[in-house]
């Protein structure tokens, strides 16, 4: 099995799903830029457990190439998702390590993902690009905590849309990949 029909029996709706919760988790985001620490903790924590439980499912569910990396970062969000529910008074320093240490492991995982598709193929670079987003998000967070409630809220918004966005055209794509596979 070459790696575009291992790529191609990916669950396209698990990337979309993950996609749209990101999109709405960053369109909210911004919408109420000056909510609280707590509410920032537990709608996180929310999207965590979210993103977790449909990236575990669609890793179990269809084992397509590279399924134990969707795996463990799905199980990486669950695991920050149930941390964050347990700790609700949970600093936002705390909070804030937490998501970029998450984005930090996803962006890797991203890449190495993406290292499962053809050199040549179409749409690769949408998932190196989500990989390679994830890390400087990361790396922005642990080295500027201190920039303040808003400008984080704006940043994880902007992230999450960025991200969503990846993550619904990669779907799209893994869709036409399995279309292209099945009318050989």
């Amino acid at each position: 099995m070459d790696k575009l029909s291992g790529m191609a029996k990916r669950p396209f709706w698990e990337l979309l799903i993950r996609g749209i919760l990101a999109l709405v988790f960053g369109v909210a985001a911004l919408a109420w830029p000056g909510i609280t620490a707590e509410i920032l903790v537990i709608f996180f924590a929310v999207f965590m457990l979210l993103d977790g439980i449909i990236a575990v499912a669609g890793s179990v569910i269809i084992r397509f190439d590279g399924w134990w990396l969707t795996l463990i970062g799905g199980l990486a969000g669950i695991l920050v998702g149930i941390l964050t529910f347990a700790w609700p008074a949970v600093t936002l320093i705390i909070l804030v390590y937490f998501i970029a240490i998450r984005s930090f492991v996803v962006g890797l995982f991203e890449i190495m993902g993406a290292s499962q598709i053809r050199e040549k193929q179409e749409g690769k670079w949408l998932l190196i690009m989500a990989g390679i987003i994830s890390i400087l998000f990361s790396l922005i967070i642990v080295l500027r905590p201190d920039i303040g409630i808003i400008a984080i809220v704006a940043i994880i918004a902007f992230y999450a849309i960025f991200f969503g966005i990846l993550l619904i055209a990669l779907a799209f794509m893994v869709k036409s990949w399995a279309k292209q596979i099945t009318e050989g």
